[in-house]
């Protein structure tokens, strides 16, 4: 496996060759896509992404933006969804769109499936580009809000029979796996100074049952909190042969670096 850093040196790209990929099947999804698609804003493109939407809109208040981002904006035009669809707004992230589409990218033109992961969903832009080349992809977001819309850009763009999405916080330990676990949310776009309090209880879903006997071409990790933990986790998993694991992109919390990175180096 080789490395290479991405961006301003904390998201880190480890790939292994031999991808695996698949065609995504075509379904008729015609009823959930005109169920939320006024919640949904079109995604900036960039190739070699298809179009797509991405709901960002609480089913109560359809052209409020209210996911996109903070309240006080002028008009539609000034809207951080509409920034968002004219790629003016913070995410998608660059370094993060890039590796997904040097990794997933042929995952359209194969005949074997390609599989992910996204560990740290948020509001799920990052996960419809990666939904959007064809994997199977199992999303994992403890806030009920953002899983809520997760779940609708998935079956906007017909691509719920696909992926999927819990509703829970990741846990490196298998023990824990069905146990609750209370958080106060964290970043997000309508809130980017966390200054708004929110409270939420989600069960724990283990990183082994998602991993273990199974080929994952794509992890992302992006949790603001125990990266090394899930990855000296990964490295268990890898060195027993219960999972294969050909790339992973994370973003790492200065105080984790050091050590998170001489565990990549070991996988």
């Amino acid at each position: 496996m080789s490395a290479a850093r991405i961006g301003s040196g904390t998201q880190l790209l480890f790939l292994a060759g031999g991808l695996a990929v698949s065609p995504p099947p075509l379904r008729n999804c015609t009823t959930a896509r005109n169920r939320f698609a006024r919640l949904a804003y079109p995604s900036p493109q960039y190739w070699p992404f298809p179009p797509f939407d991405v709901v960002l809109d609480k089913p109560k208040h359809p052209g409020g933006c209210t996911l996109g981002g903070p309240k006080g904006w002028k008009g539609p035009a000034d809207s951080p969804c509409s920034r968002f669809s004219r790629g003016a707004l913070v995410m998608p992230e660059p370094y993060v769109v890039q590796p997904i589409a040097a990794v997933l990218g042929h995952c359209a033109m194969a005949t074997t499936a390609c599989h992910a992961v996204d560990l740290g969903g948020n509001v799920g832009i990052h996960a419809a580009y990666m939904a959007s080349l064809g994997p199977v992809l199992d999303v994992v977001e403890p806030q009920s809000d953002l899983a809520a819309a997760i779940q609708r850009t998935m079956a906007v763009n017909c691509w719920s029979h696909r992926v999927t999405v819990h509703n829970a916080a990741i846990s490196p330990d298998p023990a824990t796996s069905g146990q609750t676990f209370k958080l106060r949310a964290g970043w997000r776009l309508d809130d980017t100074g966390m200054k708004r309090s929110r409270n939420f209880v989600a069960p724990y879903v283990s990183l082994q049952s998602l991993l273990a006997n199974r080929v994952i071409d794509l992890i992302k990790i992006d949790i603001d909190s125990f990266e090394y933990a899930l990855l000296t986790a990964i490295e268990k998993l890898v060195a027993s042969r219960s999972t294969t694991v050909r790339a992973i992109l994370v973003e790492i919390q200065k105080y984790h670096e050091r050590r998170s990175y001489g565990t990549l180096q070991s996988l």
